[in-house]
């Protein structure tokens, strides 16, 4: 049998809004990945989003183990409202669990990324199943 790995949505806080006044919590499809760069690597929660074109973390990711982030591959990428943000990509090994492959993935120097799961070098890896009603996301190969 293949790789097959289930996690819960995580809840997190929010602010309401004026379209969601009454809202101040939301379920998110979460997971934990490492990342390895040569010895070094370093675990965080990423936000698994089918609306990133590539795996994205923010650059003080990569610096924790020791990538230095502007010797990557820069690209302009474009996100919400047209926003234009460099990208310096470096190829590194992720691990969801016992599963680890390698990826190219991108840093950024920009406020708010945190850690995307992208399409490339995490859709392409998984058959990824977000059961919203259930708030459980599973990964298949």
């Amino acid at each position: 049998m293949g790789f097959e790995y289930q996690c819960r949505f995580r809840k997190e806080s929010i602010r309401p809004t004026l379209a969601f006044p009454n809202r101040h919590s939301i379920l998110r499809p979460i997971v934990r990945l490492k990342i390895v760069h040569q010895e070094a690597s370093i675990e965080v929660m990423a936000l698994i989003d089918s609306g990133a074109d590539t795996c994205l973390f923010d650059a003080e990711i990569g610096e924790a183990i020791g990538i230095p982030i502007e010797e990557g591959k820069i690209e302009q990428t474009k996100g919400v409202a047209d926003q234009r943000t460099d990208v310096y990509y470096h190829d590194v090994e992720i691990e969801v669990r016992e599963k680890r492959w390698k990826a190219r993935v991108g840093f950024v120097r920009s406020l708010g990324i945190g850690a995307l799961a992208g399409r490339e070098g995490f859709f392409t890896k998984f058959k990824v199943c977000l059961d919203q009603s259930r708030a459980i996301t599973t990964l298949t190969e």
